[in-house]
């Protein structure tokens, strides 16, 4: 998919993509962290499959790490951070936000 196919999706459907993947990154580093703090023990084939055991990154954390700087922090605060919804007021004003998120929301889809 291009920037151009990305652009003619609604972005409140891009916008739910991207919750979808943050959604799902979430789940699966909190279900290793679980299963890490119980001790619990995993079968072979699990144990072989599991993320801990990659030396390197994520495609969630790669594309992240591609990201720009402005990108990064939008991405984090609104999709995978809990943080105050006015957060970006000290940075950005309301329409230069709006303006980096949908952007920021174009890019993490292009780049995943």
């Amino acid at each position: 998919m291009n920037l151009y196919q990305i652009n003619k999706i609604p972005f409140k459907e891009k916008k739910t993509l991207v919750q979808e993947a943050c959604l799902m990154y979430k789940k699966i580093k909190t279900s290793a962290a679980m299963i890490r703090e119980r001790g619990e023990t995993l079968s072979e084939a699990t144990r072989k499959k599991s993320l801990d055991n990659f030396k390197g990154l994520s495609i969630f954390e790669t594309v992240m790490g591609l990201l720009n700087q402005e990108e990064y922090l939008i991405i984090k605060n609104e999709f995978l951070s809990s943080t105050d919804s006015l957060w970006y007021l000290d940075k950005w004003s309301k329409t230069t936000y709006y303006k980096i998120k949908h952007k920021a929301v174009d890019q993490f889809i292009y780049l995943l």
